[in-house]
């Protein structure tokens, strides 16, 4: 990738990582600030910590980046665990039979039908 390309790439995470954090709920933020050392030894509040985004280093924000993905995907796990019904359980259930559906043997079983 050149380095313009890598250039742009990082404006666009910065610029929606920005965005996403500036909607974040409070309690999703409270747990954000609690899963981040960067965060958590600075004691930012959201609006010091957006102005701060864009002078972080590119390592710092992948791994802000993937704290808050994680912290993402648990709620939303605890949210459909929390959830009865059959259509919750088939989404949950997924992801831990992909592995087998995107096999080549499977494709081959189901070649004729």
């Amino acid at each position: 990738m050149t380095a313009h390309l890598q250039a742009v790439d990082t404006q666009r995470k910065r610029f929606f990582f920005k965005l996403e954090i500036e909607q974040l709920p409070d309690a999703i933020w409270a747990e954000f600030i609690a899963n981040s050392p960067l965060l958590n030894t600075t004691g930012q509040d959201k609006s010091e910590f957006l102005s701060l985004i864009e002078s972080l280093p590119n390592p710092a924000l992948e791994s802000l980046i993937q704290t808050l993905k994680k912290i993402r995907a648990n709620t939303i796990r605890q949210a459909l665990a929390q959830s009865s019904d059959s259509s919750t359980e088939a989404f949950l259930s997924e992801s831990a039979f992909s592995n087998d559906w995107l096999s080549a043997n499977e494709d081959a079983a189901w070649q004729d039908l």
